[in-house]
């Protein structure tokens, strides 16, 4: 959803009644995402750790879950998650060692449903 800014220009051209482009178009954030935060391709290597978990800890909290649950969450079922604050609409399941599983959605309360799954 969104606005799409490359018809936005040719839209207002024909209002002008001209005709119009865009010669360039650069994304400077995607939600919580911004090209502050960016690494140049030649600058990843093996020794700069670039995790899933590592990347989404940082905009969502992370939620460890017990072993038991795990086949529940990697099957995408929904999960009871207690003391959540309620302003957390989304939350990072990891397992045990640290590894995310999913992203889930509040439901309702204490109810989450998978989002994303990561596996």
């Amino acid at each position: 959803k969104g606005t799409y800014i490359r018809v936005l220009g040719e839209t207002i051209a024909e209002k002008l009644g001209t005709l119009g482009y865009l010669s360039e178009l650069k994304r400077t954030a995607v939600g919580p995402y911004s090209i502050k935060d960016a690494v140049k391709l030649e600058k990843v290597t093996k020794t700069v750790p670039f995790t899933i978990t590592e990347i989404l800890s940082k905009h969502l909290l992370k939620y460890v879950i017990d072993d038991s649950l795990i086949k529940r969450v990697t099957d995408g079922a929904s999960i009871k998650v207690e003391n959540i604050e309620l302003s957390y609409d989304k939350i990072l399941i990891v397992n045990s060692c640290g590894d995310a599983l999913a992203v889930y959605k509040r439901y309702e309360n204490d109810i989450f449903t998978c989002a994303r799954g990561l596996w």
